[in-house]
């Protein structure tokens, strides 16, 4: 039911992280430049100094697909 992400900031640092999932395999539609995204249960909009995250509240035995956006 969790899943944690994790990543190596790039150099310089980025301002911010977006990670998108979707259910199963398939395209993760890229964010548009200045358009935010709200956080949801396979959204989540982080600091530049985090290096993981933890999605919670996922079902079982089910295939998940991440991106990360700087």
């Amino acid at each position: 039911t969790t899943i944690t992400l994790t990543w190596k900031n790039p150099t310089p640092a980025s301002e911010s992280y977006l990670i998108k999932g979707i259910v199963g395999s398939g395209t993760i539609a890229n964010p548009v430049d200045n358009v935010a995204e709200v956080d949801d249960l396979l959204v989540k909009n982080l600091a530049a100094t985090a290096e993981n995250y933890t999605f919670t509240g996922l079902t079982p035995s089910t295939t998940y697909t991440f991106k990360i956006f700087p």
